[in-house]
């Protein structure tokens, strides 16, 4: 318990002097006259009494309990996504998580660990090693937080499967190939690895998503089966290998949804799965993901079609770090807090905060601290609140609720994942593929400037994307209209001022985003971000030496100032579809 106390001394920055500590059921808390008594259950509750009792530091009597509404309280990091992070960043991000009452950690990896046994898993994708991945459990068993290994054992595994050395188990450019000798190989490896290295006996070998599973080498080998029959087979195999291990798995959903579902949809609430198919089922658990919608009743009742499955229920909700280079904080508040309502009504005992990195791990983890916080807020307190959950977050992290509200501002606070922000940073200037009215969007760049702290890479971070988005949205409302009207005015401007500052920017933002990244993850995955960012900046060297052409007559227009400007109600998010017309291969 001495570990504990000290890394939450150092890490709140607080001491807490004499404590009297024992061990019980559940947490409280007791101050009578600056004495402070503490008991706890958890190993991660007694972190989390540390920052109650910071929190309520000025207070010299008071009496405090709770009982947590989730046996299991997991947050999953996405490490697939081109950011793997490096060891002292997940034990940093560890140790806020217990200090939030936060009690199992998931580093989701689909190639990003190391098998020795295939040289080209995760070759130059910044694969952890076992050692790395021991340290990583090591130090979370000490703070009390499991760490569970979460890998595919299906589908989302194209990142592998590219290599020859994968052609055995290959079905189709992301779906590993069932029934194969090497799938099964290669399955019983990487499982045999977790077990090697981590303390847990629970693993998550994924499954989800797999859409075209049967539908390549393996319907040239064996005809044509449904996917319900192939998928069960592979999961009764995958299954036995667990047992092998004594490891309990557990897998996602969505893929027995929509076998129930007569529209192939795993979101369909009427959803019935035959009872032949839920006879076999093997002893896995079953993980609802939804990140998507707000409304508590709709996730009561498609919690009561997992119930027809007779498994035990996981559910998994989402900090929406995957909308672009900041994360989405009105959505995520939108969609997670309805679904912790609805599990803790459901008695569903284990929740699960994921933050995927779709895009190329655009947002740092770091930047959504806000999520963990209403994640244990409203899994600890009777009667959780907003206050509550910020006022842990800002002891336990020193992040104000001002600065998470102007940080919104960047996705303009508006309803759903619209990353207008990002858009308009990634989004070509002669080209103009934003697909909404951005004249009276406004980012909030005075207020979060009050709330800057001395950390010199986030915050300015934060700072320079809604400066370039403001920007982006006012040389957005104005070029084309110049340009139709005949205002050379504003176009020399524009090459005069207004780009080269433009330009200046985004260099700043990618030195800072650069030494962002290198502090917290490996090196690979960058080149990715780091291409973006010298394409945005040659683009801007492009559109002002054609703006300047044009003003010199050294031609007659700029054709792509000449297209007439139509916009879809709702644009395809993925980077590519923001940067061009033309396809990117």
């Amino acid at each position: 318990m001495n570990i504990i106390v000290t890394e939450m001394q150092r890490l709140l920055n607080c001491d807490f002097g004499d404590l009297t500590l024992k061990q019980g059921k559940n947490l409280k808390i007791s101050v009578k006259n600056g004495k402070k008594e503490i008991e706890y259950g958890e190993k991660t509750q007694l972190a989390r009494a540390l920052s109650i009792l910071k929190i309520r530091q000025d207070e010299k009597n008071f009496e405090y309990s709770e009982t947590p509404f989730f046996k299991t309280r997991c947050v999953m990091l996405d490490m697939s996504r081109n950011a793997v992070m490096k060891v002292n960043a997940v034990k940093k991000y560890i140790a806020y998580m217990a200090a939030m009452g936060l009690n199992t950690i998931m580093l989701y990896t689909e190639d990003t660990y190391e098998l020795k046994e295939y040289p080209f898993f995760g070759y130059m994708r910044g694969r952890y090693t076992q050692e790395e991945l021991k340290e990583i459990d090591d130090y979370a068993y000490n703070l009390g937080v499991e760490v569970v290994p979460c890998i595919q054992t299906l589908g989302h595994m194209e990142q592998y499967l590219r290599y020859d050395e994968a052609d055995g188990m290959k079905d189709t450019q992301r779906v590993m190939l069932c029934g194969a000798d090497e799938t099964y190989k290669f399955i019983e490896t990487a499982i045999k690895f977790f077990k090697d290295t981590l303390r847990t006996d629970k693993i998550h070998i994924g499954m989800d998503e797999a859409d075209d599973v049967g539908c390549g080498k393996y319907l040239m080998k064996n005809g044509y089966r449904s996917r319900c029959e192939i998928i069960g087979e592979h999961l009764e195999k995958v299954c036995k290998i667990c047992e092998k291990y004594e490891l309990h798995p557990m897998m996602w959903s969505d893929m027995y949804c929509r076998m129930g579902s007569k529209i192939d949809f795993h979101y369909d609430t009427e959803s019935r799965l035959d009872d032949e198919i839920i006879a076999k089922i093997p002893d896995v658990d079953m993980v609802y993901w939804d990140y998507y919608h707000n409304d508590e009743n709709f996730y009561r009742k498609i919690i009561s079609n997992h119930r027809n499955m007779k498994k035990h229920i996981v559910f998994a909700s989402g900090i929406w770090t995957w909308d672009g280079l900041l994360p989405n904080v009105s959505y995520t508040l939108k969609t997670m807090l309805p679904a912790i309502s609805a599990c803790r009504k459901e008695k569903v005992d284990s929740f699960i905060a994921t933050m995927w990195g779709d895009g190329g791990n655009e947002t740092n983890h770091f930047l959504a601290l806000f999520g963990l916080a209403f994640f244990s807020e409203y899994s600890f307190a009777k009667n959780p609140s907003e206050d509550g959950a910020y006022k842990l977050l800002e002891a336990v992290t020193g992040i104000k609720r001002q600065a998470v509200a102007a940080m919104d501002s960047f996705n303009a606070q508006l309803d759903g994942t619209i990353r207008i922000g990002t858009q308009l940073v990634w989004g070509d200037i002669l080209l103009d593929n934003v697909c909404l009215d951005t004249d009276k969007l406004k980012f909030d760049i005075d207020s979060f400037e009050q709330y800057k702290t001395n950390d010199d890479i986030f915050y300015s971070y934060i700072d320079a994307l809604l400066r370039i988005a403001e920007t982006k949205k006012d040389i957005r409302g104005r070029l084309k209209k110049a340009y139709d009207s005949g205002d050379r005015q504003y176009l020399n401007t524009l090459c005069n001022d207004i780009l080269p500052d433009l330009k200046e920017r985004y260099e700043k933002l990618l030195a800072i985003h650069q030494k962002q990244w290198r502090t917290v993850y490996k090196v690979f995955g960058w080149e990715v971000i780091n291409e973006r960012y010298l394409i945005s900046i040659g683009r801007i060297d492009y559109a002002k030496g054609e703006i300047l052409r044009y003003l010199n007559g050294e031609i007659d227009c700029i054709e792509e100032l000449e297209e007439k400007r139509i916009y879809q109600k709702k644009l395809k998010r993925a980077y590519k579809n923001l940067v061009a017309t033309s396809e990117i291969f």
